[in-house]
């Protein structure tokens, strides 16, 4: 047979799961929204420190990513993160302390030259690019109630990944639990279903897993309730002035009324724009509530990283104009 084709890999465009094309993009925003690398897009709205990709192969990736509660309606976002790979300083980036940096725990004004990463920051943004070529670009804005994250990963990762961004293997099983159990993108309804906290909050890490370095006075518990009972109930009917200011897309939709926010809707609508897909029509939202499970199951020891190191309201109306800045995008 013929050798796949390589083509550079554009982070504007999804890769083609048919053909090594260079590499596979993945990414996070607004309340937890998720894009994994198959294309399967759903909500995370544990509130947790998660694992977002861990490697099985030997360069043993990790991407870890802290949610929190945000908004008036129980849901969540991401406000941090941290990766490293095997020989490579371990990269924590803190959006909600104002995108505090630590490197190897130290914060990067006092720590210059990271091993193994290259990473460049702006004003409430930061690219991390580390030596096997994965790349994430993280933008927040100056609020730090939640930040949007672009992964790419190289084709040499091709189904050797899991956590809550799932396997990159042209296959759709990317929402999937710690214990192995798979849904299809067809089994997904609506946003926010119970279906999908429950998958999702199965990937939150133990204290022994954490990659995370923590201030003075708080450690893995303090981020920790994945037991939360999420609950979100949409209005029946969608105001006409939200689905205008969104044109129409979903994502954008649902933060802005979980969260009233219109920085986190429009920032949502220019991402899932920008790396997603074109707009699309308003959903069809149910009337029920959705309720996370009250526990999660068991992982197996097999699901488990190998050995992570321990490092000491919705508006009635909402404004009907958008932000005047938006993150620079990339």
């Amino acid at each position: 047979t013929s050798s796949p084709t390589r083509r550079p890999c554009s982070p504007l465009t999804p890769a083609d799961p048919t053909i090594d094309n260079g590499c596979n993009t993945a990414g996070e925003w607004g309340d937890v929204h998720l894009l994994a690398f198959d294309n399967v897009k759903y909500d995370c709205q544990a509130r947790c420190e998660a694992i977002y990709m861990v490697d099985s192969g030997p360069l043993s990736f990790q991407l870890q990513v802290r949610m929190a509660p945000c908004g008036d309606a129980g849901v969540s976002c991401a406000t941090a993160l941290v990766a490293t790979e095997n020989g490579a300083s371990v990269v924590q980036y803190d959006a909600a302390a104002g995108g505090q940096t630590l490197i190897d725990g130290v914060d990067l004004e006092n720590q210059p030259s990271p091993t193994n990463v290259s990473i460049s920051r702006s004003t409430n943004a930061i690219n991390i690019e580390f030596a096997s070529g994965v790349t994430l670009d993280v933008t927040h804005r100056t609020s730090g109630q939640y930040m949007n994250m672009h992964a790419i990963v190289p084709f040499t990762y091709f189904g050797n990944t899991s956590g809550l961004l799932g396997t990159p293997n042209g296959i759709d099983d990317d929402l999937r639990t710690r214990d192995g159990r798979n849904y299809s993108s067809d089994q997904v309804g609506e946003f926010g279903s119970q279906l999908e906290y429950d998958a999702c909050r199965t990937w939150c890490t133990t204290a022994s897993e954490s990659l995370f370095t923590y201030s003075n006075g708080e450690d893995h518990s303090t981020y920790d309730r994945s037991n939360d009972n999420v609950v979100y109930t949409p209005p029946i009917e969608l105001p006409d002035d939200t689905v205008t200011f969104c044109n129409g897309e979903p994502t954008c939709i649902l933060d802005l009324l979980a969260t009233n926010s219109t920085e986190m809707a429009e920032d949502s609508r220019e991402f899932v724009e920008t790396f997603v897909s074109p707009p699309t029509a308003a959903p069809t939202i149910s009337a029920e509530p959705t309720v996370a499970p009250s526990s999660v199951p068991t992982p197996t020891p097999s699901q488990l990283p190998s050995a992570a190191p321990t490092i000491s309201p919705v508006p009635s109306s909402p404004p009907s104009v958008a932000p005047t800045s938006s993150p620079t995008r990339r």
